[in-house]
């Protein structure tokens, strides 16, 4: 804001310093309802307008002329996103996946936190996400040469410098403008796995047009497959799945663990709904679930996807885990299941490629999905909250900074900083030495 009452220029006061001078582009910084600076002959004073004025006092003091009308909402709301996504801290201050989401939902709407957060019911499944890695320990090893360290490994058949991908989560425009843009720029800037939302906000169109721009501009093609859901009608599941071939996808994700809608109630209470008691207004969940969950999925459309895929390999979506603790509440995490596997058949970990997603926060969690027989691990949350606050460079930040970890004495990154200290700590030189005796969850939880 600036007020000009008198013929003195600005910055030009009799008897100021000029190291107290201010340049505009400084007070143009200060447009907060809780930081505002205001100009007036020339003078800069740290003070809001409402609490030193009466209420009605432009009103009453103003000629109706000169009320030239109101902001538009849609318009504010969003400026003022922008202005709190602007007043964060430098993105290389942020050192764990809690404090970028922390960051984020600083400069999201209360919708967008609630989308990103929810999960069904009673919101078990996501807590116990998070919970159930907490309830395991790693078990170091000592006196082991870990000068040199190999996190490598394929994920999806797909070469990537970390066991971790992008799992496909959807509606990152939620928290950002650019949404998946966003991870798909961080992905391909930090060389790992990218799995697509087929519940995208952005069109799969522009996701792989971004992906070849990246790619171009890289020398490099970035790693990418695509979530699939079998839809009630399958032509538009065939276009879908046509395109993502056609596109250059490396892998598909057949998601098989929603065959229903959600029951996020902390969504409905958001939108003001209120249950009726009234006879015949409660409708079929099925016949009322969102048209890209298809109740009829089973085993046999499966030879279906598998000619469309045209040779890509096929992934399953769901075996073990609840889609984020966002379907079934009370079920079991992806981790517990993996550890239930492994104590019933360690062979099928073997025989099979199975990844684990769900409350993964830490370089530690992926570490003890590892051991457990997991080839990669998925963080989809995480990413989200990344690019909501920082856009493309959060996605960054989450995984690695540009210098990479594995080349500095003291690596300046999240993930890759924990995984590869975390490695170097249980005496491994490559994610092929992990071993189940490298961890161990407490008795009373695994019996």
């Amino acid at each position: 804001m600036y007020s000009q009452q008198s013929n003195t220029a600005p910055g030009v006061n009799a008897g100021v310093p000029a190291e107290t001078y201010i340049p505009m582009k400084e007070v143009a910084r200060h447009n907060l309802a809780q930081d505002a600076w205001v100009v007036v002959d020339g003078k800069v004073y740290e003070e809001l307008f409402g609490p030193i004025h009466p209420p009605g006092t432009l009103e009453n003091n103003l000629a109706p002329e000169h009320f030239k009308g109101v902001i538009d909402p849609a318009e504010a709301e969003q400026q003022k996103l922008k202005n709190a996504r602007d007043g964060l801290p430098a993105v290389e201050t942020m050192l764990g996946i809690d404090e970028l989401e922390e960051a984020a939902k600083s400069c999201m709407t209360a919708r967008a936190v609630d989308y990103y957060s929810a999960g069904s019911c009673d919101g078990f499944s996501v807590a116990n996400n998070k919970e159930s890695f907490r309830k395991c320990r790693l078990v170091p090893r000592v006196l082991r040469d870990v000068s040199s360290i190999r996190p490598q490994t394929k994920i999806f058949g797909i070469e990537s410098p970390l066991p971790i991908y992008v799992a496909p989560a959807s509606n990152a425009v939620l928290g950002h403008p650019d949404g998946e843009l966003n991870i798909t720029r961080g992905a391909s800037a930090t060389g790992i796995v990218q799995a697509v939302s087929a519940a995208a906000s952005y069109s799969l169109t522009d996701i792989l047009d971004e992906k070849d721009r990246v790619d171009e501009e890289s020398g490099r093609k970035m790693g990418m497959v695509y979530q699939v859901y079998f839809q009630r009608d399958r032509s538009k599941t065939e276009a879908q799945v046509r395109e993502a071939v056609e596109g250059g996808v490396q892998a598909l994700v057949l998601t098989v663990d929603s065959n229903v809608g959600d029951n996020r109630q902390s969504t409905e209470k958001l939108k003001g709904s209120r249950g009726s008691a009234e006879p015949g207004v409660h409708m079929d969940p099925i016949t009322t679930t969102p048209t890209f969950h298809d109740s009829r999925l089973n085993w046999t459309d499966i030879p279906w996807l598998q000619e469309l895929a045209d040779g890509l390999p096929i992934y399953l979506k769901g075996v073990c885990h609840i889609d984020g603790g966002r379907q079934l509440d009370q079920a079991r995490s992806g981790f517990e299941s993996l550890r239930s596997i492994h104590a019933e058949d360690p062979q099928l970990l073997k025989d099979f490629e199975v990844y684990v997603d769900g409350g993964v926060r830490r370089g530690s969690d992926v570490l003890k999905a590892l051991a457990f027989g997991a080839r990669g691990v998925g963080l989809g949350r995480p990413f989200l909250y990344a690019q909501a606050a920082y856009g493309d460079q959060g996605v960054i930040r989450a995984v690695r900074t540009r210098r990479s970890a594995l080349t500095l004495l003291v690596p300046t990154t999240v993930l890759e900083n924990e995984i590869v200290t975390g490695m170097r700590l249980l005496g491994l030189k490559s994610i092929d030495e992990i071993t189940p005796s490298m961890a161990e969850c407490l008795q009373e939880v695994w019996k």
